[in-house]
């Protein structure tokens, strides 16, 4: 027995993918889209990881839609690289703006995913065991969104204040505090770069040494930030061509 179509299309995740599969999907292509996500918001990556001294890799005025030229010109460009509760703003801002919020079921997960040969659906369950089927199923769940917990022996005994970067806790205070932090790749340079000047004692536990540069995050003036507006186009040319 064939089985009733409940959307044309389902997205899990609402990052910078999910966002723009639901733009895409519903109001260009007209598709009926229903979207899910297991955070309380909008923001994927952006939204778990909120640990201190977390920062782009890529300059502010190109870490964002291309589509959205209005949205650009309104940007608000403080430094060369953008910090993590400023890509949460932005991508609330498009959220709102397009209405996108509407499309998404949160504090969902999705549990299963099953292609229907015969019926050339797919089959969707959430954690909730509600079922849904699509003929497209987007998955844009990023790479950052799902915690890697360590397996350190003793690590449950350990008696102080003990925090996951990818589950970081509002108002985490660090004066006059013993710090350790574990790991130096990316995420863990920029932790110990944003707690240094805080706590009392840092030691940082590393296995193999990471070579880092000075990132040069100046604030940007206005002729600066005027002359990248002014350029948009161009520069967001050069990078779909480079």
């Amino acid at each position: 027995m064939s089985q009733k179509m409940d959307f044309d299309a389902i997205v899990i995740g609402g990052g910078f993918g999910g966002l723009y599969a639901v733009k895409k999907l519903r109001d260009e292509l007209e598709l009926k889209v229903q979207a899910f996500d297991k955070a309380t918001d909008v923001a994927g990556t952006w939204y778990w990881n909120r640990y201190p001294g977390a920062l782009t890799d890529t300059e502010t005025h190109l870490y964002c839609y291309s589509w959205d030229k209005e949205l650009l010109q309104s940007l608000e460009i403080k430094k060369k690289y953008v910090q993590g509760p400023d890509v949460r703003k932005y991508l609330q801002q498009v959220a709102e703006k397009h209405d996108l919020k509407k499309s998404y079921q949160f504090n969902t997960a999705v549990q299963s995913a099953h292609y229907n040969e015969a019926d050339a659906l797919w089959e969707v369950t959430t954690e909730y065991g509600d079922k849904y089927t699509a003929r497209f199923l987007i998955t844009a769940l990023g790479l950052l969104s799902a915690p890697n917990l360590p397996n350190i022996k003793g690590i449950n005994q350990f008696k102080g204040e003990l925090h996951h970067t990818s589950r970081w806790p509002d108002d985490v205070s660090f004066e006059g505090k013993r710090v350790g932090v574990i790991g130096t790749g990316s995420t863990g340079v920029q932790v110990i770069t944003a707690v240094a000047p805080l706590a009392k004692h840092l030691t940082v536990f590393q296995r193999s040494a990471q070579y880092s540069v000075p990132i040069g995050n100046d604030p940007l003036s206005e002729e600066d930030v005027k002359k990248i507006k002014d350029n948009y186009d161009k520069s967001l040319g050069w990078c779909m061509n480079s």
